[in-house]
C-alpha cells in the first residue's frame, strides 16, 4: 500500500507487524455477504456483528493496516464498512504501477 504522505518509519514497522500477525487467520465470508446484502443496520449494529471474529474481508484488512500507520483510508468510515471501491478511492493511497505488467 502506497500512500500521498509516506508515514514514518516507525509507524509503517507497527503496521507491518499488525499485518504479520493477521497471517494465518481466515476469510472473513459472512462479513462480505452481509456486506454485499447491506440492509439499513447502524454502525453501531455492524460493529457487533464483527466483534470477536478472527477473521477479514480484503478491503476490510486493507482499512485496517492503513489505520495503524496513522492513514484512516476514510475519516468517518470504519474498517468493516470499507468497500473494495472505498479502499481504492481513497483520498490517502496513491495508485503503485504492477510488476507483472510490464
Amino acid at each position: 500500500m502506497a500512500f500521498v504522505d509516506p508515514p514514518d518509519p516507525e509507524a509503517e514497522a507497527w503496521a507491518a507487524a499488525f499485518a504479520a500477525a493477521q497471517h494465518g487467520k481466515g476469510y472473513d465470508y459472512v462479513g462480505i455477504g452481509a456486506f454485499l446484502a447491506r440492509r439499513d443496520r447502524s454502525a453501531a449494529e455492524l460493529q457487533r456483528e464483527r466483534e470477536g471474529r478472527e477473521v477479514w474481508f480484503s478491503s476490510e484488512l486493507d482499512f485496517a493496516i492503513a489505520a495503524q500507520v496513522g492513514r484512516p483510508l476514510h475519516a468517518r468510515m470504519q474498517p468493516f464498512e470499507c468497500s473494495v471501491r472505498d479502499a481504492w478511492v481513497s483520498p490517502v493511497r496513491v495508485e503503485i504501477s504492477n510488476p507483472l505488467r510490464q
